[in-house]
Formats: C-alpha cells, structure tokens, sequence
C-alpha cells in the first residue's frame, strides 16, 4: 500500500523526531506498517515511529555528538562482545595461532594451518579477519579489557600520579605469561605489527588517564606539550618492556614493574 493522505502524513511527522525526518527520503512511498489501512506510525509511540525517531536522529548531522558517545562506549566494549558471541570459535583460533607459534616461524603460518588446528572452518574466520596479521592484531586488542581493569582497580587505590601509569603490572604479567610467544614473534613481520598496536594501545590508555594531570599541568601554566608526556611515559614503558624481553632477564613482572615505577615517578 502506497501513498500518505495529508493528515496521516501530518499525524506521522508529528510523532517522529524532527531531526529524523531526513531519513525518510519519500514520504508516501516508505515502507511504513500499516493495521486496518492506516500507517501504525500516525498513532503516537507506535514502534515503527519511536524506531525512525531513534535511528533517524542517530544517522543525522544532529546525531553526531550521540555516534561519537556511542562510539566511545563500543570501542570499550566491541572485543568484550564480540568475544562473548563468539568465544568458542575465536579462542581456539588465538590459541592456535599462538601454538603454530611455538613450532614454526610467523612468517611461515598459513591461514589454513590455523583453521585445521582449532578445526575452525574458513567463513567463520573470513567473517572477522582478512589474514592471519588481524588475527594476531585482535589478541593485542583482546588485551586492552585486561588493562582497563587494572587501570580502573587502581583509580582507587594509586597514590597520585601512580593512576596513570596503573596497567602497567597487568601488562608485564602478560608478557610474563606469554613470554615464549614474544620470543617467537621476535625477529618476524608479525612483531612490528603487534609492537606498534602496543605502543599505540599503551599511549591510548595513558592519554585517558592523565587527563586530571594534564589539566593540573596546564594549570601551572606548564611548557610541557600533552602529547610530549604521553610520549614520554608511552616510550619509557616500552623501552623497558623490550630490554626485559630481549635480554630475557630473570626478573619477575613485579621486579621489573617495580623498576619501570622508579625510573617514572621519581
């Protein structure tokens, strides 16, 4: 059924969101649902209106600053869901790749050895990864849940200045964890990859939490640029993590955290 009498074109547009209305590029010939020959969206709260008035406001120049809520909020919680959806199929992919690992170079890992050792078939992984290299990038990713945590446990429990750096125990713990997957990857195109998502996670995770230091900084009429710090403390972690992985030192996580703490905030 097509074509809106001007009332119920009135009745519609009223019990939609003005910001929506550019969602509907034809008025008459939408698929509107229609119960006993009149569209339901005419009646005030009908579904189909509060669903045009919800995405329509999202969709529209107006609803930028909402996607960009939204999208905050996602970017928290995508690999959270998607792992709680999918978390059969996308652990086994990751712990075999990480077993390949240990038994062959990176570079010479196939797609195909991943999915024959978690005995995955080829669309369910295709449906999240283009190749093996995203693969690899999502367990990076999968980490940040992990260093939220810490940072939000330590929020309440850090000295000041101590909050923003409160990942970091969680962060040279998984390293520990993993440490023979860091050995194998060393040395192959896989490791630059999974280094600069590290570094770019790290920094990530630093800018959000300094944000009370930046303003004490800029407060004290600092000349030290935001991004000059969140360099600094993104580099200094790193560097240590890397020596410690490189000269395979036997200090524990919580040494070398301890030592990473002394030379930041002293």
């Amino acid at each position: 059924m097509s074509g809106l009498t001007t009332v119920q074109k009135q009745d519609i547009q009223t019990n939609i969101y003005s910001a929506a209305h550019g969602a509907i590029a034809d008025w008459d010939n939408f698929a509107w649902h229609y119960s006993n020959r009149a569209p339901d969206a005419c009646v005030l709260h009908s579904s189909q209106a509060f669903c045009i008035s919800v995405w329509g406001t999202f969709a529209s120049p107006r609803g930028k600053v909402v996607r960009d809520v939204v999208a905050s909020i996602l970017q928290d919680r995508l690999l959270c869901k998607v792992l709680e959806q999918h978390d059969s199929g996308l652990s086994l992919e990751l712990e075999s790749n990480c077993a390949l690992l240990l038994q062959k170079s990176y570079d010479e890992i196939t797609v195909q050895e991943i999915l024959d050792r978690a005995d995955v078939g080829r669309s369910t992984f295709y449906a999240h990864f283009q190749d093996k290299d995203q693969l690899l990038l999502f367990g990076v990713d999968h980490l940040r849940l992990t260093l939220e945590e810490a940072l939000r446990r330590g929020r309440g429990t850090a000295r000041r200045h101590e909050g923003i750096i409160a990942f970091s125990q969680a962060m040279f713990d998984h390293a520990d964890e993993y440490r023979n997957v860091y050995y194998a990857l060393l040395k192959t195109q896989g490791w630059p990859l999974v280094h600069q998502r590290l570094e770019n996670l790290i920094a990530e995770l630093i800018r959000k939490e300094c944000k009370t230091e930046i303003a004490a900084l800029k407060n004290a009429k600092s000349d030290v640029p935001v991004e000059l710090f969140v360099h600094y403390l993104t580099s200094s972690f790193s560097s240590v993590m890397a020596w410690w992985i490189d000269h395979r030192s036997r200090l524990t996580s919580a040494q070398i955290d301890e030592m990473f703490r002394s030379l930041v905030l002293c």
